[in-house]
């Protein structure tokens, strides 16, 4: 085989491998931020939807599943 040819199949394969890693991690990454901004807003509904009783057992319910 010819070294160019050796060359640019190792940078290609290589560059594939890299950028796949890297879209693996970003998307990750992207789907746990969003998890958790979805689990913040679903305890923020729950506490505004029981606000105007807060000895209600949803209310403490929904205290004692936020994050800190």
């Amino acid at each position: 085989m010819n070294t160019d040819l050796l060359d640019k199949l190792i940078i290609g394969v290589t560059s594939a491998i890299i950028s796949g890693a890297v879209a693996v991690f970003i998307s990750t990454w992207i789907y746990k931020k969003n998890e958790t901004r979805k689990t913040k807003l679903e305890v923020f509904r729950k506490l505004m939807g029981h606000r105007n009783d807060i000895h209600s057992k949803e209310f403490a319910e929904s205290l004692n599943s936020s994050i800190l």
